[in-house]
């Protein structure tokens, strides 16, 4: 049977300054990033959250999170050609706080085992003390023409260590309505987009619309964050 040859990519060390932060409620996905030329096969991942360590002289990984496994189905490639994927989420709840690396090998029978080592993957740091629910994403439109039909939509992650009752609305504010609130579920460390509103440009020099979070306790709606957006005429 014909070979193939496989070289990783981003085989790297992470500056602490730019390690990825997340926190226990959340998990991490691997990303990894390698280059193929031989025929089709099946290439088995396999990962893990530990520590890139040297003891006696001798550089190991130190495996702390569970090991993770997935095949994935590699097309034939008469060249070199980049390819990426997608490995299942570890969760980082039983990890202590720190910086942590990870290592992923590569294993077919159309190539010899490949590892690679990520150091400074992630840093698992502290719970954030604060409101559950934060708008992280949202439409952005500087300018519609009269009459443009636009569409509102807004991301909201949960950074408590528990799920919520959340509840996202909006309002174009000196307009004549306001969308209709979103109430939803949202996981620990999830995000959700959730679409608000979808309505014709008014003949306004501009519009604001604001949108906010909120997040249950008992039978009361607690506000917890709320941003503005200005939509010029164009």
């Amino acid at each position: 049977m014909a070979r193939g040859q496989i070289v990783a990519l981003a085989t790297q060390v992470i500056p602490p300054e730019s390690t990825p932060e997340k926190r226990k409620a959340e998990s991490l996905i691997a990303h990894p990033r390698w280059k193929y030329k031989g025929p089709a096969c099946t290439i088995n991942f396999e990962w893990q959250i530990g520590r890139w360590q040297q003891t006696a002289g001798i550089w190991n990984f130190d495996g702390i999170s569970n090991r993770v496994y997935a095949a994935r189905s590699q097309t034939s490639s008469m060249e070199l050609t980049e390819f990426t994927t997608d490995l299942p989420a570890i969760p980082l709840s039983p990890l202590s706080l720190g910086y942590y690396d990870c290592e992923i090998w590569f294993k077919s029978s159309a190539f010899s085992d490949l590892r690679v080592i990520v150091q400074n993957c992630v840093r698992v740091v502290e719970e954030v003390i604060g409101p559950p629910t934060k708008i992280v994403g949202f439409t952005t439109i500087d300018s519609a023409k009269v009459g443009e039909i636009l569409t509102l939509r807004a991301t909201i992650k949960n950074y408590s260590s528990q799920a919520v009752l959340a509840k996202v609305e909006g309002e174009l504010l000196g307009y004549i309505f306001p969308s209709e609130p979103k109430t939803f579920t949202i996981g620990a460390g999830k995000t959700q987009e959730v679409t608000l509103l979808s309505f014709a440009m008014p003949d306004r020099d501009m519009i604001t619309f604001t949108i906010s979070s909120f997040h249950q306790e008992g039978t009361n709606w607690i506000k917890d964050d709320s941003i503005k957006i200005e939509i010029m005429r164009a």
